[in-house]
């Protein structure tokens, strides 16, 4: 039986021709190349035709809801942008009016000064030049001065 099967086994290796072996590079130890697949683009999981009804009705709940926040938000910022500008308007005539007052103030005081300055009342000689010089304390040298920062 051995030797039957023996022979029947070499006369097909004889009969069939050898195919040709190709080496690859994993035969010699290094890995094999692998090819690249353009990226399969996935499929979506639901179209427009097969959304069940429980998303669909949350989505437009979303949706509205959405529209919603927005539309609150648009009123906020309008009135945000309202207030501010009224708030600017107030501040730039109180501005104005301080600004006028001070200059009202600053020319009154101007004149008063300068008339006393140009007073010429006989007799009264060194009581003007006395005006006229700062007899004040200086602070120490090592003190920093600070008479000017007002």
């Amino acid at each position: 039986d051995a030797a039957i099967v023996a022979d029947a086994v070499t006369a097909e290796a004889v009969a069939t021709p050898a195919q040709p072996v190709e080496a690859t590079a994993a035969d010699f130890g290094a890995a094999a190349p692998v090819a690249e697949q353009a990226p399969a683009e996935p499929e979506p999981a639901y179209t427009e035709f097969n959304v069940p009804e429980s998303i669909r009705l949350w989505q437009e709940k979303f949706d509205k809801d959405l529209k919603e926040k927005d539309a609150a938000a648009e009123t906020a910022t309008k009135a945000l942008k309202e207030a501010a500008e009224k708030e600017l308007a107030d501040w730039y005539t109180r501005n104005e009016s301080e600004r006028r007052d001070r200059e009202q103030a600053n020319r009154s005081a101007e004149e008063a000064f300068v008339s006393k300055r140009d007073e010429t009342t006989p007799g009264n000689e060194w009581e003007r030049v006395a005006f006229l010089l700062d007899f004040t304390q200086k602070a120490k040298k090592s003190a920093k001065d600070t008479s000017r920062m007002k």
